[in-house]
């Protein structure tokens, strides 16, 4: 992992490069972050750069029935199939910290 930290007026963010990591890994390591952020206001913003290897997105509403492929089929390729419980692009920041700061 590669991290960087960026400083302008004050404020900081750290962007994070993971490399290519397994999805439910990356999913446990964001929600940490966001109870961190939660706990402590004052954590610096982050923002993780990641690649992992192919998985099948469930929808929201999705489920298993949607599927146009057999799970045997998806399970010979090595295509993980995920149901995130958020968008894929996380960057972790205090949006109301962020708006009431000039």
């Amino acid at each position: 992992m590669t991290a960087h930290t960026l400083s302008v007026d004050g404020r900081f963010a750290v962007f994070e490069d993971l490399g290519i990591r397994e999805y439910v890994q990356v999913l446990d390591l964001q929600t940490t972050a966001r109870e961190k952020m939660i706990r402590n206001p004052g954590h610096s913003d982050r923002v993780f750069f990641v690649q992992h290897p192919a998985v099948y997105t469930l929808g929201k509403r999705g489920g298993r029935e949607n599927l146009v492929v057999s799970e045997e089929f998806l399970a010979e390729k090595g295509i993980e199939i995920v149901r995130p419980p958020e968008a894929e692009i996380s960057p972790f920041t205090d949006l109301a910290r962020r708006c009431s700061t000039p």
